[in-house]
């Protein structure tokens, strides 16, 4: 169906970008799990000032992520050491690894 195609292009993109965000040098998490096996990905800046300072910065460059706490690392929820992104919107748009690969390498650009 229609449907299932779509859900599978989700997951499959979000692993693909899961892997270009880690080649570029990003912690990702649940590595050992391929990364995710859903829409989902979760990434550790911690590194970089935290979740809530780079996802305000990737918003200023029209880059949409959400400030996340990580599991087994956060303590409260003002302090969050994560952010997760969603690929969903994106693969119904019509991406694909091309243009994963490339917004990997324009996160790691704003983000440094």
């Amino acid at each position: 169906s229609k449907y299932k195609d779509y859900s599978a292009r989700v997951v499959q993109n979000a692993k693909y970008f899961a892997e270009k965000l880690y080649e570029q040098g990003f912690k990702v998490l649940a590595k050992k799990h391929g990364f995710t096996q859903t829409h989902q990905i979760l990434i550790d800046v911690s590194e970089f000032g935290g979740g809530r300072k780079v996802a305000d910065k990737l918003e200023e460059h029209d880059i949409i992520v959400n400030a996340n706490a990580l599991p087994a690392k956060d303590r409260n929820f003002k302090e969050v050491s994560g952010i997760r992104i969603g690929v969903q919107e994106m693969t119904l748009r019509g991406w694909g690894k091309k243009e994963f690969a490339d917004l990997a390498k324009r996160m790691r650009e704003v983000i440094q």
